[in-house]
């Protein structure tokens, strides 16, 4: 026995639709509290840079102003007009941006490593992200951060 009402024909939506519509609302108030954490944390970390790694501090601080104002586009203009890919690009951004300080300072022997973990930690917490979209992001970190040893010929 089949309890489940039928709705009147003009009041259905198909599934598809209403997912892109409640997800991309949900995306963009996600999208907005996301970027401004990112933001503060990386305006905040680049005290660390300057005092755990002073010879690369300009460096290292440089690449954490261009991630924020990569973030700022994010949350200013992107995250209305596309999302999903704001979703996306926001984790992209974040990860390749300590990924480079890992590969800066040593590799699997930085200490900075532990950003990723952070991210791998917080993404899920802070965006509405899809199975398969997390998938795609770890992969591309892990991936960068297991290459690593291989490109530069250091023993893993």
């Amino acid at each position: 026995m089949d309890s489940r009402v039928p709705l009147p024909e003009g009041l259905r939506l198909p599934y598809a639709t209403y997912w892109q519509e409640e997800g991309s609302q949900l995306a963009c108030t996600q999208l907005r509290a996301t970027s401004l954490f990112a933001i503060g944390l990386m305006i905040a970390f680049m005290a660390l840079d300057v005092w755990a790694h002073p010879a690369s501090a300009r460096a290292f601080v440089g690449m954490r102003g261009a991630n924020v104002v990569v973030l700022l586009a994010i949350l200013l203009r992107f995250r209305f007009s596309h999302p999903r890919a704001s979703e996306m690009a926001l984790c992209l951004s974040v990860g390749a941006t300590i990924l480079a300080m890992v590969y800066a300072t040593g590799g699997p022997r930085s200490n900075y490593y532990v950003g990723l973990i952070i991210l791998f930690v917080g993404m899920p917490v802070l965006q509405p992200l899809r199975a398969r979209h997390a998938a795609v992001v770890s992969g591309v970190f892990c991936s960068g951060f297991l290459l690593y040893p291989l490109v530069v010929g250091v023993p893993f």
